[in-house]
């Protein structure tokens, strides 16, 4: 097999291009698998027959089709095959990295009233959640191939690419990159066979038997880790308690019979903790429409809220904001403007702030 992805980032336009020539015993085809970034890669035949010579003019004139309109390679992917395994989907021959036929489950909003059904339902297995950024990971025995939701390449450390292809040869991972760490979040496929089909539970499993079975895996290693799991309701209601005491982002809940489907949907929740801060008014956005800038009662700024769809508070007066967490020497992470506080006669200070990591 022979690929080549391509992306075309132009103003609004962002799209993604993926062209494929296979070869089996009885049939050579080649193919288009395009997309705008983030969305369902849709198939476009182009050729079937016997005809390898043809086969090959049309995958390089497809190429070179969309290179004159404006797409470009990806960059930075590893092609490193030597003697080892190949990538998921891709045969080492080839030099080329794997067709990405695997977006992430992504999460619904959940709210506080939400979760202690969730909590009591033994349906429902419950994780961390992570803080980083999200990717699907081809993993060879010397090479990695990582993907984000929209196709691009995400960078992991080094040591991280090591410490999975050590433990994880010739699979696929749906994980996030938190600093210099890599966390596991699922697994989609070992060798030849595609998980995504099977339970969340089911794929737990065999997430761990990997683990068990293998002489390099370490839960003390500084590089890589797996996602912090609870599967009955005791569990649940201590793994939440210290997420909140530790200053987590908040948790995730997954329905355990659920198989891994693209996109957003009803199987995978997410409840974000948040907190709220009144602040004043120090600026208001263009035309005075679109954006307030607050500050903490010494005149520290610490964030920008959107107006769209709501009254523009006078400029100086004091608002509730809703957000996710605060840097210390920094600004409020999300913050959301909810109301003006005409009840009272000051803004908070940095005192009050929830801090990322530290105790809620």
């Amino acid at each position: 097999m022979r690929t080549q992805s391509l992306f075309c980032k132009d103003g609004s336009s962002d799209k993604v291009y993926t062209v494929q020539l296979e070869c089996t015993a009885s049939l050579i085809t080649v193919k288009g698998f395009g997309a705008r970034s983030g969305g369902t890669m849709k198939e476009y035949p182009k050729y079937e027959g016997t005809n390898l010579a043809e086969a090959e003019k049309i995958y390089s004139s497809l190429i070179g089709e969309k290179l004159k309109k404006g797409y470009q390679p990806f960059q930075g992917i590893a092609t490193d095959y030597g003697t080892s395994a190949p990538l998921v989907g891709q045969s080492p021959a080839t030099g080329q990295h794997p067709v990405n036929k695997y977006q992430p489950m992504l999460l619904q909003s959940i709210t506080e009233k939400d979760v202690e059904r969730l909590l009591t339902d033994p349906a429902w297995l419950m994780q961390v959640k992570e803080d980083g950024v999200r990717a699907i990971a081809h993993v060879g025995q010397t090479s990695i191939a990582t993907y984000s939701r929209n196709n691009l390449p995400v960078t992991m450390s080094v040591a991280s690419k090591n410490a999975l292809c050590k433990s994880f040869n010739h699979c696929v991972l749906d994980l996030e990159v938190v600093g210099d760490v890599v966390v596991i979040l699922d697994l989609l496929a070992a060798g030849q066979t595609d998980l995504r089909g099977y339970s969340c539970a089911d794929r737990r499993r065999a997430l761990q038997a990997i683990i068990d079975s293998s002489k390099t895996f370490s839960s003390a290693d500084n590089h890589m880790r797996v996602v912090e799991t609870a599967f009955d309701e005791v569990s649940k209601q201590a793994l939440l308690a210290r997420c909140r005491k530790d200053g987590s982002e908040g948790v995730v809940f997954k329905l355990k019979s659920a198989r891994y489907s693209a996109g957003r949907g009803p199987n995978g929740l997410k409840l974000k903790f948040k907190a709220r801060v009144t602040l004043k008014v120090i600026a208001i956005g263009r035309k005075g429409k679109e954006s307030i800038t607050v500050a903490l009662a010494d005149g520290t700024e610490v964030g920008n809220c959107s107006t769209i769809g709501k009254d523009v508070p006078p400029l100086g007066s004091l608002v509730e904001v809703e957000y996710l967490y605060a840097y210390r020497a920094g600004k409020l992470i999300q913050p959301v403007y909810l109301s003006i506080r005409s009840d009272i006669d000051e803004a908070d200070t940095a005192a009050t702030l929830q801090y990322k990591g530290e105790e809620r």
